[in-house]
């Protein structure tokens, strides 16, 4: 099992820690964060290490 990620000129989130986030932007990572838990799960992956910070 291997996970591919997308590559992001603007970085990972961790340039953004401490600065506020438009509440549009929070909602559209939590939206690709759950549908992507969706698809593992539907395929019986479980992913047992996820962290809310």
């Amino acid at each position: 099992l291997y996970i591919a990620m997308e590559y992001l000129e603007e970085g990972d989130l961790t340039k953004h820690i401490g600065t506020p986030l438009q509440q549009e932007i929070v909602q559209n990572i939590l939206k690709q964060i759950l549908e992507g838990l969706q698809v593992m799960h539907r395929h019986g992956i479980a992913h047992r290490d996820i962290k809310p910070a």
